[in-house]
């Protein structure tokens, strides 16, 4: 099995939650949090299981998951939500794509997956170096670990949506990545270009892709880029260079970004524990 340490992991993950609370500093910031009783009588949190690999390949997957940030997003998001049941991160093997059952309040990641996400990266970039690749490798799995337990925090907080719920929670991994974590923008974008490599693996749209519940990968992709050039002027610069939008969207990139950063800030903070609303 070849050592991933060596590669370019997420870093700081545990500074997602603090953007949830911390943007705002007007009086609206003050707000008085979550009073749900079993909240404050039992920390819930969020377990992280991993199953033993079975072949090098599920190894590998299981030390990018580690590596890259998993138990670090499960513990962060444990200590500044109060959550009011326990949920968990189960990586496993096979071949499927990650999904949470509200049913058993657990986001499954297979090991396959995170080796598919590897072999994309390396179809559609070559010559990628084995650091820009780890990079890009954590980036996407942990977008989609926090996109999958996105979903369990609309179940368990009951949280209101409407349109498209996987849009939604697009929304909020780019918000926690572009907002909390230091170059956040860049792992967000690195989601952003992997989805647009998954369109290609999965070709020209046909009934099937206009019929899921998902938005197409390479719409995802361009809502993910337009979020990370509005969240910051830097960005914004950035992505007018790449010539990725056009000027009439990346115009309302800004605007575009402060709804979705505003909204789920306004969401998510009744379920912040007390000490992260002060």
């Amino acid at each position: 099995m070849r050592t991933l340490r060596a590669l370019a992991p997420l870093v700081a993950v545990v500074l997602l939650v603090a953007g949830c609370g911390s943007a705002s500093k007007d009086a609206s910031a003050k707000s008085t949090p979550s009073k749900t009783p079993s909240a404050k009588a039992v920390k819930h949190v969020i377990k992280v299981v991993y199953d033993e690999p079975t072949t090098n390949d599920d190894a590998t997957a299981k030390e990018i998951l580690q590596d890259g940030g998993v138990d670090g997003i499960a513990s962060g998001f444990s200590d500044n939500f109060a959550f009011p049941v326990d949920l968990t991160i189960h990586a496993t093997s096979g071949d499927g794509s990650p999904f949470y059952d509200p049913a058993t309040k657990t986001v499954t990641l297979y090991y396959g997956f995170v080796n598919t996400t590897e072999k994309i990266i390396k179809a559609g970039y070559p010559r990628i170096t084995d650091n820009e690749l780890g990079k890009e490798w954590a980036a996407v799995d942990d977008f989609v670990l926090i996109h999958e337990l996105g979903h369990a925090f609309v179940d368990v907080f009951d949280i209101p949506i409407t349109g498209r719920e996987e849009d939604a929670v697009d929304d909020m991994a780019t918000v926690f990545f572009t907002d909390g974590v230091p170059n956040g923008a860049e792992y967000a974008f690195d989601a952003a270009s992997f989805f647009h490599l998954l369109q290609n693996v999965q070709g020209r749209p046909d009934a099937s892709q206009f019929q899921d519940e998902h938005s197409l990968s390479t719409q995802r992709a361009y809502d993910i880029a337009c979020a990370v050039a509005g969240s910051s002027e830097t960005t914004m610069q950035q992505m007018a260079a790449r010539q990725i939008l056009p000027p009439s969207r990346l115009a309302r990139c800004p605007a575009e970004y402060a709804q979705k950063s505003k909204a789920w800030k306004a969401l998510l903070k009744p379920h912040l524990r007390s000490s992260q609303t002060s």
